[in-house]
């Protein structure tokens, strides 16, 4: 799960930087984006979530457990984590890092080029705007999916839910997530079917 939410970010970063070169520098688009840089870009956005996914499975896999009950629907490093008896201080550490490496840096770049784009509407003509809004919708809606179901997914995890039932438990640990998934690929399937609608 950490590689996938790892993965989707890093991936939703990219897209919200095309987007930025695409609205903001119309002209050195093609020269700033090419296929090579597409293809780094590409690789950087499995391959850094894949390694620090990697080496946390491998700090945690070493760490003496006192218990065996995770009250979740399913296994997840925290869970694991906090049935150590062990000193869990460096795992901890290496959590923030990976937070800092894969969350927050994506996360500015994100608000960067959001807040870019938005200085760029602000001055434009009507038709900047309505090209703006429409080219940075479907990511927009993807994007707040993805973090609507990430932050419940933490929430869940950091508090006590051993008192919920476990139906609710297994409905608000899957369901929502499915949703939220379910609905970013149906706007990315109508933004790619009204882009090939208008291309003609």
């Amino acid at each position: 799960m950490y590689l996938y939410a790892s993965v989707q970010l890093s991936n939703l970063a990219v897209m919200a930087y095309d987007r930025y070169l695409a609205i903001c520098r119309p002209l050195q688009y093609h020269s700033l984006m090419t296929s090579s840089r597409t293809g780094t870009l590409l690789v950087l956005v499995w391959f850094y979530p894949l390694l620090a996914v990697m080496v946390l499975v491998s700090l945690t896999s070493s760490l003496q457990r006192c218990g065996n009950i995770i009250h979740g629907v399913f296994c997840d490093n925290y869970s694991i984590v906090k049935l150590a008896c062990s000193d869990t201080t460096f795992i901890n550490v290496y959590g923030l890092a990976i937070l800092c490496l894969l969350v927050v840096f994506p996360a500015l770049l994100i608000l960067y080029s959001y807040s870019s784009i938005l200085r760029v509407c602000l001055c434009g003509s009507r038709q900047t705007r309505h090209k703006a809004v429409s080219t940075c919708t479907p990511h927009l809606a993807s994007l707040l999916n993805f973090s609507f179901g990430c932050v419940f997914q933490i929430v869940q995890s950091r508090f006590d839910m051993s008192g919920v039932p476990g139906v609710l438990r297994v409905l608000l640990s899957d369901i929502i997530p499915l949703i939220t998934r379910s609905l970013t690929k149906e706007i990315y399937i109508k933004s790619i079917i009204s882009a090939f609608i208008l291309s003609f």
